[in-house]
């Protein structure tokens, strides 16, 4: 289930292991508590018998993606405290018995949603819910800390947070979600942003990073941070301006197609409904939604008959093929740490997938189809 690479602990379950041999961090997200504490324990054990260091990703928070398209979370901060004082537990033991420290990645794009250029709204119509959420935040890096992790907060990405008004909001936000304690900040989970500045120009996640740290200092001078960039989704700027959202057809007689480079089309399910606008898709191997639900939940567009889903949902490359991160993780670049957060070949959720699934084995599937 899992192997030893290095210091790190390789998931063996994962598909992206089988692309890329690249050890990588393992997500606790699963809707059931349980599913979440069965495979820390899975992780921890292995961890003890092979000496390996885990790296997870805590993804629960309540209103996790403000309700789009990684809904879900724990139903209340209760309930998401107490979770996490069951997984510190299972930690804390852990690291008594092997004086090794797991990594903690906290709840990605939680903080950086809330800033106006994302939330879209003015901190002063920021529900109730957003205090809450840094609070919870604030506790769950300081009980992660207690029992020995090494915790990092996520500030989300260098084209979220571009300008200096927003990483000025960006650092007061971080420090009331507990920086003050945090091991550090990491960049770019799950995205396809690059590490290195576009012909010398003042972009790029080391970059941003670096800024943001000038800022942080203002507020607090004496806090050393260290800092990680996720690449395992990364590109060279030329490949990331060349990636194309993934196009839908709502064809007559209820074919659903998807449009592929090169003029092509293949049949991926199929919709009902009286009209576009009410229908509701049934992709052969993903999730049945309206398009409502696709549109105001997940910012796909609708025009004619023609369904496109946000770039960030599993785009293409000119070539047809999904991008795959090209840094190995455990390298330095520009005095920034790179690592592997996000699985390269798993998939985000677009139409034609479950979330989670492996790109490349369901396209397989879907040629193998006789429709």
């Amino acid at each position: 289930m899992f192997e030893r690479k290095g210091i790190l602990l390789l998931p063996l379950f994962s598909r992206s292991y089988k692309l890329t041999h690249q050890p990588h961090a393992v997500w606790l997200s699963a809707a059931e508590h349980k599913e979440n504490l069965t495979t820390l324990q899975n992780i921890l054990t292995i961890s003890q018998q092979q000496g390996a260091i885990p790296e997870l990703v805590l993804y629960t928070i309540p209103n996790r993606d403000l309700g789009k398209a990684s809904e879900g979370g724990a139903v209340n901060g209760k309930t998401y405290l107490a979770n996490n004082m069951e997984m510190a537990k299972m930690i804390k033991l852990f690291i008594m018995k092997t004086d090794r420290h797991p990594v903690i990645y906290l709840e990605p794009d939680s903080i950086a949603q809330l800033l106006p250029a994302v939330y879209r709204r003015p901190p002063d119509m920021y529900p109730s819910w957003v205090k809450e959420r840094l609070w919870l935040l604030k506790q769950s890096v300081d009980l992660f800390k207690q029992v020995g992790c090494k915790v990092f907060l996520d500030v989300g990405h260098s084209q979220w947070i571009a300008s200096e008004q927003q990483r000025h909001t960006m650092v007061e936000l971080l420090m009331q979600a507990g920086l003050q304690q945090a091991t550090g900040i990491i960049s770019n989970i799950s995205n396809f942003q690059s590490v290195s500045a576009l012909l010398g120009l003042p972009s790029g996640e080391a970059y941003y990073l670096k800024e943001l740290v000038l800022a942080i200092r203002k507020e607090a001078p004496a806090l050393n941070l260290q800092l990680r960039v996720d690449t395992s989704r990364s590109l060279p700027p030329e490949l990331y301006l060349q990636l194309n959202p993934r196009q839908f057809i709502l064809c007559p007689k209820g074919r659903l197609l998807e449009k592929l480079p090169n003029n092509t089309q293949r049949r991926i399910g199929h919709w009902q409904g009286d009209s576009l606008e009410e229908a509701s898709v049934f992709p052969e191997f993903g999730v049945a939604k309206t398009i409502e639900q696709l549109i105001e939940q997940e910012s796909y567009s609708l025009l004619g008959n023609e369904l496109t889903a946000p770039v960030w949902l599993d785009p293409l490359l000119p070539t047809g093929k999904t991008p795959l991160g090209i840094l190995p993780p455990q390298r330095k670049i520009e005095g920034v740490e790179t690592r592997w957060i996000k699985p390269p070949d798993e998939a985000d959720g677009c139409l034609p997938y479950h979330a989670g699934a492996s790109v490349s084995l369901t396209d397989k599937e879907y040629q193998s189809v006789n429709y």
